[in-house]
């Protein structure tokens, strides 16, 4: 399942927000033979929040941000699903196949499936089972269990999910949203009663009302039910021969990049910008002028910022057919889908940050401050003094494939969280097309205020040379 919406320069948010976004549904011959659930029993969802002038049915959409000490990210009180508020859908007592999207602006969801007891109480529902068999790229070559604290899908992630409602006639379904916003990847309340605030207005995690959707489930005769052979599908995407035909191979690795999520600084509050990260040790007299003040030690490389942001000289320029391997840094206190144009990419590790500039990353629970923070106190520092930022990582190895993932990550994807304090490799196949593209996070109000970067992918019938800057302040 794919997603289009406006991607106009500076205002993408608002005209996003206004519902200039929508989804499409690709087939081919291979998921026709694995007989998923289909017409009734498919059902596309777009997750999104909105903010309303009032609930009555002269409302108007109202597009109201956070200002003052964070970049602006709009984070809307009310659920809606495909443009209704917490709806209600009626199902029957077989599977279902629930494609959702999440083409929220900048709220991140992490979505459980509770039902109602006889106390009108939210608990968890254990009788209904949820398997994961797709994500942005397609399908997963496994049918996969839904994390433990929940489905995390972050703005532009897509799920593709099989629901069985068998067991559970004659209940109510509820979706409910535990996550909080801005989303740092921290854990989710320990108790759903936790979910809901005395004073929704004052409610500091931003989910006032965490109810996404209702599924009543009602009854139907036996012999329509359909059945589903989970093992059997297993081994079906096991070896669906698109997938192993699209997924790169981190062996084909022609050039490994390092990109910075940064957060700045500026006259008017701060800014989010991607330090496009080049070895020292690289640089050469062959390349355009660009003189850099942003330098960045990763476990004893040291690398010079060449770029921050959109009109910035472009960096990164690939030869068409190549894989690359590029790793994303996040050095700011909350999550960000990073969301790379032209292809799906394979996620293949995520690296804890373990020191920065010296001091030990404190991630017990005791901790009085969280790990974006404790890193932000640190990048702040540096940025303002014009001093290096020294990180030390995990520095996993090869062998170490899928570390730190969930099992529903390890798969093709246009779109992958970064969260705070970590290190994310992705390896692409950059094939088929050549030009000008782009890659940004998907929190909008990000993407329109600087946080994106343009890539160009070069004809293999010219004769385009690598380029490096040459001039570097040290």
């Amino acid at each position: 399942m794919l997603w289009y919406h406006d991607h106009a320069m500076h205002t993408t948010r608002l005209n996003v927000y206004s519902g200039l976004a929508g989804l499409w549904i690709i087939r081919d011959k291979e998921e026709e033979e694995l007989h998923l659930p289909r017409d009734e029993y498919e059902i596309p969802l777009v997750i999104q929040d909105k903010n309303l002038t009032t609930l009555t049915k002269d409302a108007k959409l109202l597009h109201k941000v956070e200002f003052g000490e964070g970049p602006l990210e709009f984070f809307g009180p009310l659920t809606l699903v495909n443009g209704v508020i917490w709806p209600i859908k009626e199902v029957k007592n077989s599977w279902y196949r629930l494609r959702l999207l999440n083409g929220s602006n900048s709220r991140t969801y992490r979505l459980i499936f509770t039902e109602v007891n006889a106390d009108g109480n939210y608990v968890p529902c254990l009788d209904i089972k949820v398997k994961q068999i797709g994500s942005d790229g397609g399908f997963i070559n496994a049918v996969v269990d839904l994390p433990t604290n929940g489905l995390v899908i972050a703005p532009a992630e897509r799920v593709d999910l099989l629901v069985d409602f068998s067991l559970v006639v004659g209940k109510e379904i509820v979706i409910l949203n535990t996550a909080e916003a801005p989303f740092a990847n921290d854990a989710p309340p320990a108790t759903i009663a936790e979910l809901f605030p005395n004073n929704p207005a004052l409610d500091d995690r931003r989910t006032p009302y965490p109810e996404v959707m209702m599924f009543k489930v009602v009854g139907k005769d036996d012999s329509e039910s359909m059945s589903i052979d989970l093992v059997k599908l297993n081994n079906k995407l096991s070896t669906l021969e698109s997938y192993n035909h699209a997924k790169p191979n981190l062996i084909d690795v022609d050039k490994i990049r390092t990109i910075a999520i940064v957060e700045k600084a500026i006259t008017n509050g701060v800014i989010l910008v991607l330090w496009e990260l080049v070895p020292v040790a690289e640089v050469n007299t062959e390349s355009p002028i660009f003189t850099a003040e942003r330098f960045v030690t990763v476990d004893n490389v040291t690398y010079v910022a060449v770029a921050e942001r959109y009109h910035d000289p472009v960096s990164i320029i690939i030869p068409e057919g190549s894989t690359e391997r590029w790793r994303f840094v996040n050095l700011t206190a909350d999550t960000h889908p990073m969301h790379v144009h032209l292809v799906q990419f394979l996620p293949i590790m995520r690296q804890k940050i373990l020191t920065i500039n010296g001091t030990t990353i404190d991630r017990t629970k005791e901790s009085i401050r969280s790990v974006g923070d404790q890193i932000l106190d640190h990048t702040e520092t540096s940025i303002v003094n014009a001093t290096p930022i020294t990180l030390t990582t995990e520095q996993l190895k090869d062998t170490d494939m899928n570390a730190n993932l969930d099992a529903n990550e390890q798969c093709l994807k246009d779109t992958v969280r970064v969260n705070p304090g970590e290190m994310l490799d992705i390896i692409a196949r950059f094939e088929e097309y050549y030009g000008r593209f782009v890659y940004h996070c998907h929190l909008l109000e990000h993407e329109d205020h600087e946080m994106m970067r343009q890539f160009i992918v070069t004809r293999n019938d010219l004769d385009m040379k690598y380029r490096l800057p040459i001039s570097v302040n040290t």
